[in-house]
């Protein structure tokens, strides 16, 4: 299925365990609670495909482009999404515990109540993008920029905030236990106490 056309094609519930899907068009397919664990998804098209509920536990979406995708709830541990975009992607509720994010775009993201413990986020740039919530304790958001995003509630514990950038983004009541914070930037946000960052 390597380069394949399959734009909106119908693949609900289908099991597509250790397919290779690498550089296929799956632009507004549906893949809800299909089998994609262990998947070769590289630089694929998945712009606004819906893969709610699925399981792609270990596999490969580097590269991959999936602006607009529909991932709520879906099992992503230990899934490499290096350098791909997920720009305004929906991965509310989404499971993506190791997962790796290296170098990634999820500007306007939605990740509400997602889990990212020990995920790699290093140099992801998120702007804007909604962590409301979300689990990131001990992820590595070294160098990652989330200016504007709201990060309300969020479990930061133990995370590395290492050149962080968090300009203008909404911390409130979030948790910071442990987490490390050398040169990290808070100018204009709204921290866990309610103050605004000088």
């Amino acid at each position: 299925l390597s380069g394949a056309n399959l734009e909106e094609a119908v693949l609900h519930r289908v099991n597509l365990r250790k397919a290779n899907l690498a550089g296929a068009d799956l632009s507004g397919a549906n893949l809800n609670r299909a089998n994609l664990t262990f998947a070769n998804i590289q630089n694929a098209t998945l712009a606004n495909a819906m893969l709610w509920q699925v399981d792609a536990a270990r596999s490969d979406f580097s590269g991959a482009d999936l602006t607009y995708a529909y991932m709520g709830r879906a099992r992503l541990t230990l899934a490499n999404f290096e350098g791909a975009n997920l720009n305004q992607i929906d991965l509310g509720e989404a499971r993506l515990n190791d997962a790796i994010l290296l170098n990634a775009t999820l500007n306007d993201a939605y990740l509400h109540l997602a889990v990212l413990y020990r995920a790699n986020m290093r140099g992801v740039v998120a702007e804007r993008a909604t962590f409301t919530r979300a689990g990131l304790r001990d992820a590595d958001l070294n160098g990652a920029i989330l200016r504007n995003a709201d990060l309300v509630q969020a479990d930061l514990s133990g995370a590395d905030l290492t050149n962080t950038d968090f300009r203008s983004a909404f911390l409130l009541s979030a948790i910071l236990y442990d987490a490390i914070q050398e040169g990290t930037i808070f100018t204009g946000a709204l921290m866990p106490d309610n103050t605004i960052a000088q």
